[in-house]
């Protein structure tokens, strides 16, 4: 399996995730890229290395996951990703960067309102922690991509794993979105008011 993992710059707990991860799936092909500073040149960047590299499987976490989302093609697994990443506080929004702040406001306004420009043809899949501060982020994936190839996932880990983890619910996750044996489950039994 070819897996194309997706950290965005400066988060050192995916980046030490996705090397954990490697760890523990060795035998694949994994490309863990250094991605330029700026939102609009990574999606450039990604879109290339996409071509170039050929993944099976997309996995990005946190901003990552925002990223990976947003590029086209093949099945993706979007670990705990921030779904507004130009809203709110974000230990990635430095106070005064606007450029950054815009550009994910333009790559996150196209996407959701033109699914064309970025062919989703792909399936995408949402792996998200129990951690209640992250239900707003599950939720808006949820509503997103129920009318696609969307699925969701939730499990116990922490937004910085161990081994262990790792080992017990992210690789099975990979391997699982890879063999399309995914069973999609769901917020039912959630009051989804009291996390918008």
């Amino acid at each position: 399996m070819k897996i194309l993992y997706v950290c965005a710059p400066g988060d050192e707990n995916a980046r030490k995730t996705a090397e954990l991860i490697a760890k523990a799936m060795p035998g694949h092909d994994f490309l863990l890229p250094e991605l330029p500073e700026f939102p609009l040149e990574i999606h450039s960047f990604l879109r290339e290395r996409d071509t170039a590299f050929d993944p099976d499987v997309i996995v990005g976490s946190r901003l990552g996951g925002f990223y990976a989302m947003l590029i086209c093609g093949p099945k993706k697994l979007l670990i705990d990703p921030v779904m507004t990443p130009h809203k709110g506080p974000h230990p990635f929004l430095r106070d005064g960067d606007e450029r950054t702040r815009e550009e994910l406001r333009r790559l996150h306004d196209a996407y959701f309102s033109d699914w064309k420009d970025f062919e989703t043809t792909g399936e995408v899949w949402g792996l998200f922690g129990t951690d209640r501060s992250e239900l707003p982020d599950a939720l808006k994936f949820k509503r997103e991509f129920s009318l696609v190839k969307g699925r969701f996932m939730t499990d116990g880990f922490s937004l910085a794993p161990d081994e262990e983890q790792i080992k017990s619910a992210i690789v099975p996750a990979i391997e699982r979105v890879f063999a399309d044996e995914i069973v999609a489950l769901s917020f039912s039994d959630m009051d989804e008011s009291c996390f918008l």
